[in-house]
């Protein structure tokens, strides 16, 4: 064989290999990155409801949803008479930085798109572009309304105080504790039980697949000797051991993304956690301020050392 010939083959065998890899192996048909200034979980979060109000108002059904809690989503969608998958990839690049990749495939038009996407700007890459666009928007728009600091390991405040056990999604947390603020503060006024400052929120448990967690809401009173009996609101110390701690400026009802951006602190910087946040509220919303100027102390309790 000439050396022409070895030369002419070898490229040939490249390229229908290449073609191959790329119109029938390549897992997607089109693919964007970018970056944002928030935590993996923030996002993960984000994406969760923005698909969910997608299939709400843009004529799309969700056929069907995986997801790994912070680092992956993927849904089936229907979109007209287009089968489309859309997986997410979320990977933390700083402690305070997520690059986010999107990858699509029509799986009823795969080639066709795959070919388009050479020559030119196929309807699945402009759909694509067209709802990310919408969607950074739309996380951009959450972004403003919060902000998170890191501040490290920190000794969680001790006190004494009085509860409620509850149980929520956390979307609905908030909700929770305005009406339990209202039960607790009745029934201690009545008990003529001086509350000694802004209350706190204790989680006993967070089921991330359910988004649910069970928590402690508490005011913080002086400790008796002898107390009133209630069914529901109970005693007890809580605090003096040691977490790390975030400060988040916003509405009580996104605070969570601070857990997100302490979560990811902990992993990044190999510190055992237990995944039980803390937040202490600073801030009286009855009182008018702007959201942004709310201050929330959050904590994520370190692990005893003999675990």
């Amino acid at each position: 064989m000439s050396k022409k010939k070895y030369i002419f083959g070898s490229i040939s065998l490249l390229v229908a290999a290449v073609s191959v890899w790329y119109f029938f192996v390549k897992p997607y048909d089109y693919q964007i990155r970018f970056e944002k200034k928030t935590s993996p979980g923030t996002i993960f979060n984000h994406v969760d409801k923005w698909v969910k109000a997608l299939a709400k108002s843009e004529n799309t059904v969700i056929l069907n949803a995986t997801t790994k809690p912070y680092t992956h989503s993927e849904f089936d969608l229907k979109i007209k008479d287009s089968i489309i998958s859309m997986d997410w990839d979320f990977e933390s690049i700083t402690d305070s930085t997520t690059q986010i990749t999107i990858s699509v495939r029509d799986h009823q038009n795969s080639a066709i798109t795959r070919f388009k996407n050479l020559v030119s700007n196929p309807p699945l890459k402009k759909m694509l572009l067209n709802k990310t666009s919408k969607f950074n928007r739309s996380l951009n728009n959450l972004l403003e309304l919060h902000k998170v600091k890191i501040i490290g390991e920190a000794d969680i405040p001790k006190g004494f105080y009085a509860f409620i056990a509850s149980k929520s999604t956390i979307d609905q947390k908030a909700n929770t504790m305005i009406k339990l603020n209202v039960e607790i503060l009745y029934w201690l006024k009545k008990q003529n039980i001086e509350v000694i400052g802004r209350p706190i929120l204790v989680t006993t448990s967070w089921e991330v697949p359910k988004d649910s967690i069970s928590f402690d809401f508490m005011f913080p009173i002086q400790k008796k000797d002898s107390l009133p009996f209630h069914e529901s609101i109970k005693f007890k110390s809580h605090g003096g051991g040691r977490g790390i701690k975030a400060i988040f400026n916003g509405n009580y009802r996104i605070s969570d993304r601070a857990w997100f951006s302490l979560y990811e602190f902990a992993k990044r910087n190999n510190i055992a956690i237990e995944t039980l946040p803390i937040e202490y509220f600073r801030n009286d919303p009855l009182e008018g301020s702007n959201a942004i100027d709310w201050i929330t102390e959050i904590y994520l309790p370190l692990k005893p050392s003999n675990e």
